[in-house]
């Protein structure tokens, strides 16, 4: 299989480019760290955790990906621990 065949085969099969792919599971890995440590993580932290050279970067497409902020999970996370 050659490089091009490959990539689109990723495509009809996942939907998303591999790219894509990679980035949605390194997102959804954030967001389970959010819910694992009940919210109590600084994005910044969050995002050199999660290898991204750039904070707001990551919450920009942590926003794109979730529809809210890593800050908004965190903060509905810790509401939720608290009722």
């Amino acid at each position: 299989l050659n490089r091009r065949v490959l990539h689109y085969s990723f495509i009809r099969r996942h939907g998303v480019s591999p790219l894509q792919w990679a980035m949605l599971v390194k997102l959804e890995a954030a967001r389970e760290t959010i819910i694992k440590c009940n919210g109590d993580i600084s994005v910044t932290q969050l995002a050199e955790e999660m290898n991204f050279a750039s904070s707001s970067r990551f919450a920009e497409y942590y926003r794109r990906a979730f529809a809210e902020t890593p800050k908004q999970t965190a903060l509905h996370i810790r509401d939720g621990h608290k009722k």
